[in-house]
């Protein structure tokens, strides 16, 4: 069995977050300071910044059991857009044939 799957990279996600606060409150913090204009476009402008990033993280997924009876799980994710990457593997041993009984 295996598959594949886009869905939204942990690291965008965080990196979206912070950006469009740190925009707000620099926006927030030029009112009066700055034309109404230049404010209006700055509230506009943090305001635009997406609550949500795209789905740029690929995840592919593996599993099965051998002839031998070893179950190996592999899943592997990697985004388009950051330098974020994470990989995992398991195997067990599922069946030992000592331990059919008749």
């Amino acid at each position: 069995m295996s598959g594949n799957n886009y869905t939204q990279c942990p690291r965008c996600r965080t990196f979206l977050t912070r950006k469009r606060a740190a925009a707000i409150a620099a926006a927030q913090a030029s009112y009066g300071k700055v034309s109404a204009e230049r404010y209006t476009a700055d509230v506009l402008a943090a305001e635009a910044i997406p609550l949500e990033p795209d789905e740029t993280l690929r995840e592919d997924f593996e599993g099965w059991i051998d002839h031998s009876g070893v179950f190996e799980m592999y899943y592997g994710g990697t985004c388009s857009e950051c330098s974020f990457k994470f990989s995992y593997n398991y195997k067990e041993t599922a069946y030992k044939e000592e331990e059919y009984v008749d």
